[in-house]
């Protein structure tokens, strides 16, 4: 059984927070991310045919969501220089015992 609270926040994540993540882009970016290890967002664009900053912006907001995470440097497959890379943020199990 859920408190009135545990309720209303379920309801918020689902009608708020959740559907940020789920336009159509951003839906593209994550189905495809697990395929490498990292990605910078040229690359990204390139393999999904979208403007680069359509996915710089939707990796910027898949950020601040905390579904992906800026995870180093290295050189782009495609422009050759030394940019961010970004990859998903692994799966965490919830652990009730906190409660």
């Amino acid at each position: 059984m859920l408190t009135q609270v545990a309720q209303t926040s379920l309801k918020i994540y689902h009608s708020v927070v959740k559907p940020k993540s789920e336009d159509p882009q951003s839906r593209k970016i994550l189905s495809i991310m697990p395929s490498q290890p990292n990605w910078t967002n040229k690359e990204l664009a390139q393999e999904l045919q979208m403007e680069a900053s359509t996915v710089a912006a939707r990796i910027n907001r898949l950020k601040k969501l905390e579904e992906v995470v800026e995870c180093g440097k290295r050189a782009c497959h495609v422009t050759g220089l030394t940019v961010k890379i970004v990859r998903l943020v692994p799966s965490q199990p919830y652990n009730y015992e906190l409660f």
